[in-house]
């Protein structure tokens, strides 16, 4: 029997429908990923299967006795107790069979020895035993403090109240929560928010090795081709089910795309050229009747046609080429970042952008403060990095990565200036113009509209600003929505276009992939790597990582790390030591050890490591075919031009040089497709 069953549901909010006439059911075993714009009802389906909602129209039946569990973007959790005690809920039933089991015992030493009470009893503790380590009862511990290791919550963090956590613990503590309860079916709403890279991919193996079924939306790419064997697709307000992996979908929507793409452009010509008959001969003597035959096969055509489906529209960023700055964009220098001390203030947001996300900076300038400091510690401080150097220079792309809670954020807003800098030296260059993208993202007017948000960006020229919203995918009276009323993926696209839309040439973005789609995350990492100004970028999508980034700055253990380039970066990560605290082989058999009910056998450590160094080299295999194949096309793009065969040395030159890149990308295929076939995962496949 089914988890759940849908039978024709349909859901609308006012005058708006989601969604209409959508059946579907859930298996025991299904590892189902939810995937649709934003904005077209994920979250709302999400709501109706966990019975949170109520549908307009049609049923929705669930298996009785059977656990669901949603994990929300945003959980609203209003409880003042202690984490421990929230999290320790999630084991609710084997902690009533264990109460039942002791009570059991002591009714069992009362009976009399052979008597038939005493063997019924002993069968219904046998019963209980059965249930309780089924349930995980006997790795209670075990499975709690793996999952707190997986999502990089220490285990101080247990005796914290829930009341005082920021948003992006709660969601991780929420998150926790659902892992640790292992329901039937896990609902999982974008759990990659608020996550670093070693917690994803902690994540990506527990779901990999999870034993009952769970429904993932999720901005992130790798993960929806790792662990998903069913794709739901959320489009024109139906839901249609793909019984194959995420990548195989996207391939057979393409191909379905590019033929509907076709017939149309073909009925369009055929319908163009029987106009071109009837407009010539449709006066003739002879012709006239063949003539008039043809308007009646235009109006057969034009009934039959049918346009290329809406799911073609693409995000179109367009980020404007920014004027060009000093080489030198970014210097920092500082003996160690700071949170907790009275120099070490958060400073308000910029007052010229009272309703944008974006915070602009002006160049020349220098920030200092007085070594003194360094003398007078205040009791309440924390040190986050020590011997901070950083440079960047015009047109560079880094990447600032590292575990929550290592500093990212405090470092990305004392560049952007919004947090003091206690000691040391901030300088942007000369024509340095620095536009921030917060993680927190407070700055839009809920009581405006998306069209009143914009238009002060575009000088109150409604047609620029309706232009604008249309590549950002707010068509027509979409404009006149509240911001109150947009969806989390809405809301990014909003305030990416706030900030997008200046002339900022040096962009600090943190963590800009939170609540997009998967189409919006590949828009701005297409916008990105065609940008010719400086960037700085906070991110936990992979993707996005090996498609934009030119080197990374880490944070590991205090320190500023620098690798020139993202494969680099990958290496380095797989060569640490296994007793590195902050690298994914902590968090990789964490997630086996979460997995302690069901009894699996863990890897041993040498082959945890191996594991691990396999994915790093497929990583930095992909990252290098990803650059290797945009040289390929820069070759390709000068080659198109008639003015390079002017030259013909030049253009020989370009021809043997596409030649070997065209050969090194080979090479680099054939090794990736060796190291995946080798792969231990591909073996079990």
């Amino acid at each position: 029997m089914p988890l759940v069953t849908l039978d024709n549901v349909a859901k609308s909010f006012g005058s708006h429908t989601l969604f209409r006439g959508v059946s579907f059911a859930l298996a025991a075993d299904d590892h189902a990923v939810l995937v649709g714009r934003n904005g077209v009802g994920k979250t709302t389906l999400l709501r109706l299967i966990a019975g949170v909602e109520r549908p307009d129209e049609g049923r929705i039946a669930r298996a009785r006795g059977r656990h669901i569990w949603l994990h929300e973007q945003t959980p609203e959790l209003n409880r003042d107790v202690p984490v421990r005690e929230y999290l320790l809920e999630a084991f609710s039933e084997s902690t009533r069979l264990e109460a039942k089991l002791h009570e059991t015992e002591h009714a069992i030493g009362a009976l009399r020895e052979g008597s038939s009470e005493l063997k019924a009893a002993l069968r219904a503790y046998q019963d209980l035993q059965h249930r309780f380590e089924a349930l995980g009862g006997y790795n209670r511990q075990v499975q709690l403090g793996a999952v707190l290791a997986g999502l990089g919550l220490p285990t101080e963090f247990l005796d914290r109240r829930l009341l005082s956590l920021s948003g992006g613990e709660l969601t991780r503590t929420a998150l926790a929560r659902g892992l640790l309860a292992q329901p039937d079916l896990l609902l999982l709403d974008e759990p990659t928010n608020h996550l670093d890279i070693d917690s994803v991919e902690w994540l990506e193996s527990y779901l990999l090795s999870y034993k009952r079924a769970f429904v993932l939306v999720t901005h992130d790419r790798r993960l929806l081709e790792r662990v998903g064997a069913r794709v739901l697709a959320l489009e024109h307000g139906q839901v249609a089910t793909i019984g194959a992996d995420f990548a195989t979908y996207i391939r057979e929507r393409e191909a379905a795309g590019d033929l509907q793409q076709r017939v149309y452009e073909q009925t369009q010509e055929k319908i163009a050229q029987l106009q071109r008959y009837y407009d010539r001969f449709h006066a003739s003597k002879t012709k006239a009747k063949q003539a008039k035959a043809k308007l009646t096969q235009i109006e057969r055509l034009r009934a039959s046609l049918v346009p290329p489906s809406r799911a073609a529209r693409r995000l179109r960023l367009g980020l404007p080429q920014p004027q060009p700055s000093a080489r030198v964009v970014l210097e920092m220098m500082a003996p160690r970042i700071i949170v907790g001390a009275p120099s070490s203030v958060l400073l308000p947001s910029h007052p010229a952008l009272p309703s944008a996300a974006a915070y602009e900076r002006t160049a020349d300038q220098w920030f200092h403060s007085d070594d003194h400091q360094l003398d007078q510690p205040s009791p309440t401080e924390r040190t986050l990095l020590r011997d901070v150097k950083i440079v960047l220079e015009r047109g560079e792309k880094a990447a600032l990565l590292g575990p929550n809670g290592a500093g990212k954020t405090t470092l990305v807003e004392t560049i952007a200036g919004l947090r003091t800098l206690a000691n040391g030296i901030v300088h942007l260059g000369h024509n340095v113009r620095l536009a921030y993208y917060s993680q927190q993202g407070r700055e839009l007017t809920e009581e405006a509209t998306v069209l009143q948000t914009v238009l002060p960006l575009t000088g109150h020229d409604e047609q620029v600003a309706r232009s604008l919203l249309g590549r950002f995918l707010f068509p027509g009276d979409e404009v006149y929505k509240l911001v109150s009323q947009l969806s989390g993926g809405e809301r990014s696209r909003l305030r990416l276009l706030t900030l997008l839309t200046g002339e900022a040439n040096f962009l600090v973005l943190d963590e800009p992939t939170n609540h997009l789609d998967v189409e919006s995350v590949e828009a701005l990492a297409a916008a990105l790597a065609e940008y010719s100004g400086t960037v700085l970028l906070v991110t936990h999508d992979r993707h996005l990582l090996d498609t934009v980034a030119s080197r990374v700055l880490e944070i590991h253990d205090g320190q500023l790390l620098h690798h020139p380039s993202v494969e680099r970066y990958w290496e380095a990560r797989a060569a640490r030591s296994p007793s590195a605290t902050t690298g994914p082989s902590t968090r990789a058999p964490a997630a086996a050890a979460a997995h302690a009910a069901a009894a699996a056998k863990p890897k041993s450590a040498k082959a945890t490591e191996d594991l691990r160094r396999q994915r790093a080299r497929i990583r930095a295999l992909e990252s290098d075919i990803l650059r290797v194949e945009k040289q390929l096309g820069d070759l390709d793009a000068q080659l198109s031009e008639p003015e390079t065969y002017a030259d013909r040395a030049f253009a020989a030159q370009l021809a043997d040089q596409r030649s070997k890149t065209e050969e090194r990308l080979d090479q680099l295929y054939e090794e990736w497709a060796r190291v995946l076939g080798s792969s231990p995962e591909a073996e079990n496949t």
